[in-house]
C-alpha cells in the first residue's frame, strides 16, 4: 500500500476457526499495516463514512472487517462486518444466481448497510457437498453474469452492491466488471 499512496483497500477478513481478534490485530501491528488502518471513532451509519478522498488524505486507507469474533474494544481497526453489511446466500449451485436475499446476518435487514454480494458458484459432489465450479468460471465471473446479479440486487435492495466477492476472480471478466460498476467505462 506504501507503493500506492492513492488506493484505498477493503480487507474483508474470514474466521471460521473463532481465532481471537487481537491475532489478527498483532500480524496487522507486526506487518505495519495497522498504521493505515481506517479507525471509525463510533459506529458509522452509511451517510458518515468519510469519501475515498478523506481516506486517502488522512493516510488510513485501509477498512477491514472480520465476519466472527471482532472486537473494537481489542483492536478498534477491526470492524464486525455484519455490524455494517449484509451477504446474500454464498455456496450457490445456479448458475443464473436468480436471488439477492440477506442470508447474513440473519434475520437483518439491508437498509443502512453495506452489500456483499456471493457471486460464487458451486457444485455439488454429494448431497451435502459443495466445492467451488472452476470449470465454470469464466462463465460465473464474465461480465454479463456479475452486472446480471448486480442488477437484482439494485432492483431488491435500492442500492448498487458495494462488494462482489468471486471465486477464481483472475479468471472470466471480473475488472471489466468492477470498472463498469465504478463507472470507469
Amino acid at each position: 500500500m506504501v507503493a500506492h499512496p492513492n488506493e484505498v483497500v477493503t480487507l474483508l477478513l474470514t474466521n471460521p476457526d473463532k481465532v481471537d481478534v487481537s491475532t489478527f490485530g498483532k500480524a496487522m501491528v507486526d506487518s505495519g499495516l495497522s498504521k493505515l488502518a481506517y479507525t471509525p471513532s463510533k459506529k458509522l451509519a452509511l451517510n458518515e463514512w468519510p469519501t475515498l478522498q478523506e481516506m486517502i488524505n488522512s493516510k488510513k486507507r485501509l477498512v477491514m472487517f472480520l465476519d466472527y469474533h471482532a472486537d473494537t474494544a481489542k483492536v478498534p481497526y477491526i470492524l464486525d462486518e455484519f455490524a455494517y453489511c449484509f451477504e446474500t446466500p454464498f455456496s450457490q449451485t445456479d448458475p443464473n444466481f436468480a436471488q439477492c436475499s440477506v442470508d447474513r446476518p440473519p434475520n437483518a435487514s439491508s437498509a443502512g448497510r453495506f452489500s456483499i454480494i456471493n457471486h460464487v458458484l458451486d457444485i455439488a459432489i454429494s448431497k451435502d457437498v459443495l466445492i467451488p465450479d472452476i470449470l465454470a468460471a469464466e462463465k460465473t465471473n464474465s461480465v454479463a453474469s456479475i452486472m446480471a446479479q448486480v442488477g437484482l440486487c439494485q432492483k431488491a435492495h435500492g442500492t448498487t452492491p458495494n462488494f462482489i466477492l468471486l471465486d477464481y476472480a483472475e479468471r472470466g471478466e471480473a475488472i471489466k466488471a468492477q470498472n463498469i460498476m465504478n463507472h470507469l467505462v
